[in-house]
């Protein structure tokens, strides 16, 4: 269970840094100086009183490697929310969200779980999750797509009685990092401009760190298609062993260029890990695809 919570926070925080930037810990952006006359100035543009439908959905393999036998895991985490747009003062936007539903499934040799709010038949142990289901809370964002706060998430989660290892996957800074959609330049683009960015911050207790460039690689009438690609990396303690992960992210976003939204995403992650513990090492490798969708309803 613990080998859980840490995947599905490298889930968490290396889908932010494909999608947002969280805090300002260290954010550097450079311009190609490629210039044409056609550029478009992307961000969030969203209107009070629109609604919108959002599905993430994550699939990650880990191979472990220990006294020369592999070990195979596997999960899976689906997630449906629904964001109302109650106002925008041009500085603030903000949205009132709610899960409409919530999948997760983990396959190990030490053992599988699933939930599914879908589902009425599942392990007693995860029931409580359905009660986020239609459950309001707040998010703020600026017209860069950045969350500035949330209000309301940590009431939802404190009433759930939760081991505290599945609550490490539901703070306000995971759910701030899985729907930031800070993902564009400072400055207008053109065809082929490129924007980097590079970060280095804190979730839960892993520090990761992401190298990641942006490039504007299309456009319609109404829509722009973003290329990202990059280093990831992530080090980590706990009481009883190390972590050092590192590896690379690349893949598509598609995004409406009048309200800067995300209407289709698809991401993979190859990553290197190693645990260190009383001497011992277990190398790992993982890799992880996400896909996102989003409609106006």
């Amino acid at each position: 269970m613990r080998l859980f919570i840490i995947f599905s926070l490298l889930f968490l925080g290396f889908t932010g840094d494909t999608l947002a930037q969280v805090s300002p810990d260290s954010v550097a952006v450079s311009k190609d100086l490629s210039q044409s006359a056609n550029k478009i100035d992307l961000h969030l543009n969203l209107s009070a009183g629109e609604t919108y439908s959002y599905t993430t959905d994550y699939n990650q393999y880990i191979v472990q490697e220990i006294m020369g036998s592999s070990i195979e895991i596997r999960q899976q985490m689906t997630t449906d929310y629904r964001y109302q747009i109650e106002s925008n003062d041009g500085d603030e936007i903000k949205i009132k969200a709610t899960y409409e539903r919530l999948q997760m499934q983990f396959e190990a040799p030490q053992g599988d779980f699933v939930f599914d709010s879908n589902n009425p038949q599942m392990d007693d142990k995860f029931t409580k999750l359905n009660s986020m289901i239609d459950k309001p809370f707040y998010i703020y964002m600026n017209s860069e797509g950045k969350v500035t706060k949330v209000e309301g998430y940590d009431q939802i989660i404190a009433g759930l009685e939760l081991d505290d290892n599945i609550k490490e996957l539901l703070t306000d800074s995971a759910l701030m990092n899985s729907v930031e959609m800070n993902i564009y330049a400072p400055h207008p683009v053109s065809m082929g401009d490129s924007w980097n960015k590079i970060r280095s911050y804190a979730l839960g207790k892993l520090q990761l760190n992401s190298d990641l460039t942006y490039t504007l690689e299309g456009m319609s009438e109404d829509l722009a298609w973003l290329n990202v690609s990059g280093q990831i990396s992530a080090i980590g303690t706990e009481e009883a062993y190390e972590m050092e992960f590192s590896g690379t992210q690349g893949g598509t976003l598609e995004t409406d260029i009048n309200t800067g939204m995300i209407s289709h995403g698809n991401i993979n992650m190859d990553i290197d890990a190693v645990i260190k513990s009383q001497g011992f090492e277990v190398p790992m490798k993982m890799n992880t695809t996400i896909r996102m969708s989003g409609t106006k309803l």
